[in-house]
């Protein structure tokens, strides 16, 4: 864990400390991609009210998934939710696209890529969904073997008709933000799974997200080079199987140490990436036996998506109580149901500033699903000063955080968990925007701040338990 935890701590904001860091020279042509040809994607199918019960019984199907072939209008509002566009404003080079999945600075550095093995209408092969043209680019013909055979997964999902993989393209975001970066990458990654994840539920179909397989192989299968662009996960989409998966492990490698010199964002993705041939990292799958506490709750994920925004203009104003059971409701219902190279445990924590029914304080989200105020009186102003004196963040209704508990990483010996980590993040994170969205609120991601200062504002010990994002919900206009 070594690289992984020099990266984090090397890359923590500190006010004496700005604006330092590598230099990134990105070549931006890179992005001007050829493909072999373009498929039509049909336009989002209506949505249709979801349980959350039914979200939860969706999402890492026990029996695995289905070879079942997949109707290519699902598979598109599914893309469309992932990484579509949802308005746009002005037009040519002044005007904006608003994203699907939140993104730290706007800056997507991300790519999402359909692997079709049996989809009505679309031949097998590896196409990049362009979610500007909502359309499908041919990268490939033919159903890549490296992807299934990379996949450190069950079998019973590695036989999904189809895969939707999220890449990372560092350099879009390492321009504005540095070495940083590699957070946010991962966590707009996460952005991206949660959006496809609920609208997977909604079109009455199961997926699986994997994030660990030998990235060599699956970054072959997508012909990317590893290093400009990466494979980070890769989510299963299919009908339900009935029954339970058996145990299943495997024993790989993880990468060697690349030294310390070099770029520290490339040294840390180098480090966790996993190869075959030896036997040093053991990768288990099972399933948890805990039930969820849901609330009796629904939502249209779709509609919901397409109305996501980044807000701050928050009134200071005591917001409705509702808000706060679904973001707990959806956290529980996107994170892992079961474990794949070990659990990852997240310090939890609720500020509430002003709620309707709920005294101001530090919440710890407790293990059940249930809250324990763990300080008195709302500490809003100092989490503002943490956060680069943003001052909006002071009149937020409540806050939602994500922290890693360093420990859980340092028991699980590899590199791999921080990326884990960081993309439940950013899924548990789209969730809360959902959450706030939905009870008619407005809410913004937070990922730049005074690291050690906003630990210990929420009483986070910032050496063990590791603040890594969170999102702001108010009131707005």
């Amino acid at each position: 864990m070594s690289v992984a935890k020099d990266y984090h701590f090397g890359t923590r904001h500190d006010p004496a400390a700005m604006g330092t860091g590598s230099i990134w020279r990105w070549r931006p042509e890179w992005d001007k991609r050829t493909s072999l040809g373009r498929v039509e994607l049909p336009d989002p199918l209506g949505g249709k009210s979801v349980e959350m019960r039914t979200l939860w019984e969706s999402l890492y199907p026990p029996g695995g998934i289905k070879p079942d072939p997949l109707d290519l209008g699902s598979v598109a509002g599914i893309l469309h939710a992932a990484f579509g566009v949802t308005r746009r404003i002005g037009s040519g080079l002044d005007g904006f696209s608003f994203r699907a999945a939140a993104s730290a600075g706007a800056l997507y550095p991300n790519e999402v890529y359909l692997v079709s093995r049996e989809v009505q209408g679309l031949e097998p092969g590896v196409y990049r969904y362009n979610g500007i043209k909502h359309c499908l680019e041919i990268e490939s013909e033919g159903f890549p073997g490296d992807l299934t055979g990379g996949l450190l997964a069950p079998p019973e999902l590695g036989r999904a008709p189809a895969f939707l993989l999220v890449t990372g393209v560092p350099g879009r975001s390492a321009l504005k933000y540095g070495d940083r970066a590699y957070r946010y990458v991962l966590m707009d990654a996460g952005h991206i799974l949660a959006n496809a994840m609920l609208v997977c539920a909604e079109q009455g179909l199961a997926c699986s997200p994997m994030f660990d397989f030998i990235d060599e192989e699956v970054n072959l299968a997508l012909d990317l080079d590893g290093r400009q662009e990466f494979a980070l996960a890769v989510l299963g989409m299919g009908h339900r199987a009935e029954g339970d998966a058996a145990p299943w492990e495997a024993r790989v490698a993880q990468a060697p140490d690349p030294g310390t010199g070099g770029n520290p964002l490339i040294r840390m993705h180098t480090a966790s990436c996993l190869k075959r041939d030896e036997e040093q990292v053991r990768v288990a799958f099972e399933r948890l036996d805990a039930e969820a506490d849901l609330p009796a709750d629904t939502m249209v994920p779709s509609e919901v998506v397409r109305r996501r925004r980044s807000r701050r203009e928050f009134m200071d104003i005591q917001a409705e109580a509702d808000a706060l059971d679904t973001i707990l409701g959806l956290q529980r219902v996107l994170l892992p149901h079961g474990t794949c190279g070990g659990p990852v445990r997240f310090a939890g924590r609720i500020l509430i500033h002003s709620l309707e029914g709920w005294e101001p304080g530090l919440y710890e989200v407790a293990a059940a699903g249930g809250l324990e105020m763990i300080r008195e009186g709302s500490v809003i102003a100092e989490v503002a000063r943490a956060s680069l004196y943003q001052e909006f963040v002071s009149r937020a209704s409540l806050l939602w955080t994500a922290g890693i508990d360093m420990d859980t990483l340092e028991e699980g010996g590899t590199e791999r968990l921080y990326r884990h980590a960081l993309l439940q993040a950013g899924m548990a994170g789209e969730g809360a925007y959902l959450a706030a969205i939905r009870s008619g609120l407005g809410a913004c991601g937070i990922g730049a701040f005074f690291d050690d200062a906003l630990a210990r504002a929420v009483n986070l010990d910032p050496i063990r338990e590791v603040l890594v994002y969170y999102v702001a919900v108010g009131s707005v206009p």
